[in-house]
């Protein structure tokens, strides 16, 4: 009998060992879902994916920063402008893909991961934009399309122009194409972008103006109260420096094109 008790001990303490090692496991092995936010604004970010089933030049550079974790799993929702920027100051998600000066978070409560910087310009009939050559060109103008949420929000406004307000690129240009207003205001290889879409049948092209309305940058954002914010930032700064990527917008846009460089397969 003390034999048999030995032996029960022994096997419940071998079967409790391989049960913790198990759970061990389990735990150093499990990854942290981490949530991002945008929108549809292609090239940038496409909610359909592209004609390739790639998702933009933004989502595709975030998606590879996560492609060899170990302790993350990347997911990403799309949704209107102006939902993306509530969901992120309001917290119910990890990070934001678009520009730190869409969000509405003070900087000291966010940490900023920079992509690019973008040029935002003014589309309009090339009769109409060879004659805005400076900003002092852009006073007065009635009916320029944008998208809710834009940095060049404001700028217009403070320039004296009047906004109409859109949900969506496609909205944004499809107003101007449609000749129910004279100016929209855009990212300028996302404008081109849009209009290459169309496939546009018209006597006047529309055009980008020359001037330059602002250098927006293209960001990836973090709410530094989150309670991973500081590891993962740190992991995605890492990892973004180890990017073959040449962060000038044209680049990165002709390498997404012909899926060369950081978006070669």
């Amino acid at each position: 009998m003390p034999i048999k008790r030995i032996y029960f001990r022994g096997t419940f303490l071998t079967l409790s060992l391989a049960l913790s090692m198990l759970c061990v496991s389990v735990t150093v092995f499990a990854k942290e879902t981490v949530v991002l936010v945008t929108f549809d604004y292609p090239p940038l970010m496409y909610e359909q994916g592209d004609e390739r089933g790639q998702h933009g030049i933004g989502v595709e550079i975030v998606k590879r920063l996560f492609a060899n974790s170990n302790h993350y799993t990347l997911e990403v929702i799309y949704v209107p402008t102006n939902r993306a920027i509530h969901m992120f100051d309001a917290r119910e998600v990890d990070m934001f893909l678009g520009s730190r000066l869409d969000v509405r978070s003070p900087d000291e409560q966010v940490l900023t991961l920079n992509i690019t910087s973008l040029k935002a310009k003014l589309f309009c009939l090339q009769s109409i934009c060879d004659n805005i050559t400076t900003m002092e060109d852009v006073t007065g103008l009635s009916d320029i399309a944008t998208i809710p949420g834009s940095p060049i929000n404001q700028v217009l406004v403070d320039q004296g122009n009047e906004l109409v307000i859109l949900q969506s690129l496609g909205q944004v240009f499809q107003f101007l194409v449609s000749d129910r207003g004279k100016f929209a205001a855009a990212i300028d290889f996302a404008g081109y972008n849009q209009l290459k879409s169309m496939s546009l049948s018209r006597e006047q092209p529309i055009t980008a103006a020359e001037v330059i309305l602002m250098q927006i940058p293209y960001d990836l954002v973090i709410h530094r109260n989150n309670p991973k914010a500081d590891r993962l930032f740190h992991y995605l700064n890492d990892q973004l420096k180890s990017l073959p990527i040449d962060q000038s917008a044209q680049q990165l846009l002709k390498n997404y094109l012909q899926s060369e460089g950081v978006f070669s397969q």
